[in-house]
């Protein structure tokens, strides 16, 4: 049996106003956006 070690992200320990936060979530936003993951989400 393996077992995980589960730790939070960075971006977790981030304020949400802070510039390295802003940056990574449009990073996010554009590569969800590009990948088409919000269609996988409302396909029934």
């Amino acid at each position: 049996m393996r077992s995980c070690i589960l730790q939070a992200e960075l971006l977790d320990s981030l304020p949400p106003d802070h510039p390295d936060a802003l940056h990574n979530r449009r990073d996010l936003r554009l590569t969800n956006a590009l990948m088409g993951n919000s269609r996988w989400f409302q396909r029934p």
